[in-house]
């Protein structure tokens, strides 16, 4: 449709948990993406595609990239305990304020952006 607004959302290479984690981040270790962008690499394809970026953002993060490097890490009595309590959601309670932050410098793991057909 020629005014129609498209929306993309992929995984950022450079969001927060994948540079706490590494090569150990979930986004390297599945077959479902076989190119990975940053904010800049996605607006760059985007636009040399001939559509224009309406609004970009990141946010979220990925908690079980996080989870899984403190199990490799810690004892996994203490990986459990943490866990749980982001099962429970003790841990989740501030992730609007978090997710703010992670707008706010671009850091966060998955990114967004709607575009229009120029």
């Amino acid at each position: 449709k020629h005014d129609g607004i498209l929306a993309i959302s992929t995984p950022n290479v450079y969001g927060i948990s994948t540079c706490i984690t590494g090569r150990y981040s979930s986004i390297f270790n599945t077959k479902d993406h076989l190119f990975y962008f940053s904010e800049d690499t996605l607006r760059k394809i985007i636009e040399k595609s001939g559509f224009r970026v309406i609004k970009m953002i990141t946010e979220t993060i990925y908690i079980r990239n996080i989870t899984t490097m403190i199990s490799r890490i810690m004892m996994k009595e203490l990986y459990h305990e943490f866990h749980n309590a982001m099962q429970n959601g003790f841990l989740l309670h501030g992730i609007s304020i978090v997710n703010m932050f992670l707008r706010l410098f671009g850091i966060g793991d998955q990114i967004t952006v709607f575009v229009h057909l120029r």
